[in-house]
């Protein structure tokens, strides 16, 4: 029975892949006038299914639904063998439609690269986009076909924790980067290569207060000269989806929003791709006060949203909706053609198991190749901030003391966003620093202090990636004895790895519980020189402040590192010890649609008012402390426009005299912002 089931499903898959070779206009309205009001219904809805266990994807609840034609796509399934069996599932129902597969891959997959905003500070659209492609390709060997990211939000309040997966302020690199992304993850749509999906359209960055889920208001104005850029881009660059946000655009829920999604996205910017929702977005409308469940399914699918994720709004609403006449068929199918082009695109109907080769979780993840790809970005990601007395590079000799609660800490260091890391597969900073300088020096460590001081906070901030807790005194006094002893002193401190990214937004954006770890501080007090490394996912002039403040006073070197990912630990090490490792760029204090502010330049309106100087806290660097390089005024001599119709200026930097060309892929922060900050 088993051998005549197979048979049955291959030659549905034969079938298929005759059919797909028509054009996909034909094609998809052929298979759509066959399909029943059912079935068309079945492909907006996306489920996840994290609890689906290896052996049992075929009698799961999903398994049944796809075998019924009423599941389109699911989330969070992981692992080949479980995908392949709802594949399978969904070959067996009446027509035999595949599923799209969707995950999280926001910075890497297996081999986890530079938190997204880590990324932006190397300003290297060539690496930016190795890093997409080799993503899908991980994430495609193990059968997923659509990738939720990139995140293009701008992100302008640091409380905010999302900023970690975005490129920072600035719409102009942002676009840039959205466009590198989707091409890495795209490509040609090939068998490595996964669906890009843009998020969160739109305007989720601007969070009032940077309190996560809140809400957005603003002018058009600031919405098209700050925000809107890097959806567009992202668009532009031929992105196969998109996913509305939680928050409300004038006043109205995104997944309900015509303007946004119809008149906006899909008129005027020409989007030929379909529109997913936020997790149970058409069930948070309600919250919003549109309406009940059905009224907001109504209000989502006429607004121009084609695929409801886990509210099940869809699966539950539209049948009736469509009865009592408050929907059309038209818009059914409209919305089901858009799901199923998708697939076509993807090459399913040509073969729906194309993305589930077993030999490939053996050749195409965690490669040498590809962990070699994220060492490198890794550290030219970091960012030197101060380097007095050219403390860098370390020398491997004597003692050196490694202290603070991140120096040896596994599942902290890979970032917010990594959904598939194994952390036995990667080294701590100590470990990295232990095994490059053996023979040649001591590394005297000392966790030094906890992240907070109270245990009930430091575990509200773990989810799932926890710190050893520490005696304070007794860490204290351990961190003190190894300063005492050392030649040099390296601190690792900052945030773990979940105290930024979803749901993660902070109100004290200074170090967690700067009692705690003053005392590690204080170790480095003793003696110098003292190399400090800042360790987060967020980035911004306020934070900058603060970090230089309670930080750089007395310290020679301060570096700034936001989640490198796996190869933390001997990319930290790199920067440490090797004068030719690159750091990255701070974004420009100021983005260049900042508008002036009148009298807040004033130092007496500062004072007044407690305000922090109106000028940046720290000076943009081009690797400038460790390379030497000079920074001049930028070149004022007519350059040729570009293809956005601009004309930029290269700062000019040198070194011995010799102007230093831009690095592949690079851009430079003078471009487009008037050299604010040099």
């Amino acid at each position: 029975m088993k051998r005549l089931a197979n048979i049955a499903l291959g030659l549905l898959a034969s079938a298929w892949a005759a059919g797909q070779q028509k054009p996909m206009d034909q094609f998809v309205t052929e298979l759509m006038g066959r399909m029943t009001l059912e079935e068309k219904i079945g492909q907006l809805n996306l489920l996840p299914g994290g609890d689906i266990t290896t052996g049992n994807a075929v009698s799961s609840p999903l398994a049944r639904l796809a075998a019924e034609g009423r599941l389109g796509a699911v989330l969070n399934v992981r692992g080949q063998e479980k995908v392949r069996a709802l594949q399978q599932a969904a070959a067996g129902s009446r027509l035999g439609i595949p599923l799209l597969v969707g995950q999280d891959v926001i910075h890497g997959n297996r081999t986890v690269f530079p938190i997204p905003l880590a990324q932006s500070c190397t300003w290297d659209l060539e690496a930016i986009e190795q890093a997409a492609r080799i993503a899908a390709k991980e994430a495609t060997a193990q059968g997923i076909n659509w990738i939720y990211s990139p995140m293009v939000d701008i992100g302008i309040d640091p409380r905010w924790g999302r900023v970690a997966e975005g490129a920072g302020e600035d719409p102009w690199l942002g676009s840039r980067i959205a466009q590198a992304l989707v091409r890495g993850y795209q490509g040609d749509y090939g068998s490595e290569n996964a669906m890009a999906c843009v998020k969160h359209f739109a305007l989720y960055g601007a969070a009032e207060a940077g309190r996560d889920y809140n809400t957005v208001d603003m002018s058009r104005t600031r919405m098209f000269n700050q925000y809107m850029q890097p959806y567009k881009a992202a668009v532009d660059a031929g992105a196969g989806s998109v996913m509305s946000s939680f928050n409300v655009v004038d006043g109205v829920p995104a997944t309900c929003n015509k303007w946004l999604l119809d008149d906006l996205l899909r008129h005027k910017w020409r989007f030929g791709g379909f529109v997913v929702t936020d997790y149970e977005s058409i069930n948070e409308a309600t919250v919003h006060g549109l309406g009940d469940q059905a009224v907001c399914a109504e209000r989502a699918l006429k607004a121009g949203t084609d695929m409801d994720m886990c509210s099940k709004a869809f699966a539950d609403r539209l049948a009736a909706l469509l009865e009592a006449g408050r929907i059309s068929m038209a818009d059914i199918d409209r919305a089901c053609r858009r799901v199923l082009e998708a697939k076509y695109k993807l090459g399913l109907f040509d073969d729906p198991y194309r993305f589930c080769r077993p030999e490939r979780l053996d050749t195409d993840i965690y490669t040498p190749e590809h962990r070699q790809a994220a060492r490198r970005m890794a550290a030219e990601s970091m960012v030197l901030l101060k380097n007095d007395a050219h403390t860098l590079p370390l020398a491997p000799q004597g003692r050196i003391a490694l202290i603070g609660p991140l120096a040896d800490n596994r599942s902290n260091m890979v970032g917010c966003w990594s959904t598939d890391d194994r952390p036995e597969q990667h080294s701590t900073l100590r470990e990295a620093m232990e095994r490059a300088v053996a023979g040649k020096a001591e590394v005297l460590y000392a966790q030094g202090c906890n992240i907070y001081a109270d245990a009930t906070t430091q575990e509200g901030a773990t989810f799932g990636r926890p710190i050893d807790r520490v005696d304070d005194a007794a860490a204290r006094a351990q961190a003190l004895s190894a300063a005492a002893k050392a030649d040099v002193i390296v601190c690792a401190m900052g945030e773990m790895a979940e105290m930024s990214g979803e749901s993660s937004s902070r109100a004290d954006l200074d170090l967690p519980d700067v009692r705690g770890h003053r005392q590690a501080r204080g170790a480095a007090q003793l003696l110098g020189p003292a190399h400090h490394h800042a360790v987060g996912g967020r980035a911004r002039d306020g934070h900058r402040q603060r970090v230089v403040r309670r930080l750089g006073g007395r310290r020679r070197h301060l570096r700034r590192h936001l989640r490198q990912g796996q190869p933390i630990g001997p990319a930290d090490h790199d920067h440490a010890t090797d004068a030719r490792t690159d750091s990255g760029l701070l974004q420009p204090p100021q983005h260049r649609t900042a508008r002036a502010a009148g009298r807040l330049g004033l130092p007496q309106v500062s004072e007044q008012l407690h305000r922090p100087p109106q000028r940046p806290a720290l000076p943009i660097r081009l690797r400038a402390e460790l390379h030497h390089v000079r920074i001049q005024r930028p070149d004022r001599q007519r350059q040729p426009r570009t293809g956005d119709g601009n004309q930029h200026r290269q700062p000019q930097r040198r070194r011995g005299g010799a102007a230093l060309r831009p690095r592949r892929g690079g851009l430079h922060s003078a471009a487009r912002h008037g050299a604010q900050g040099l």
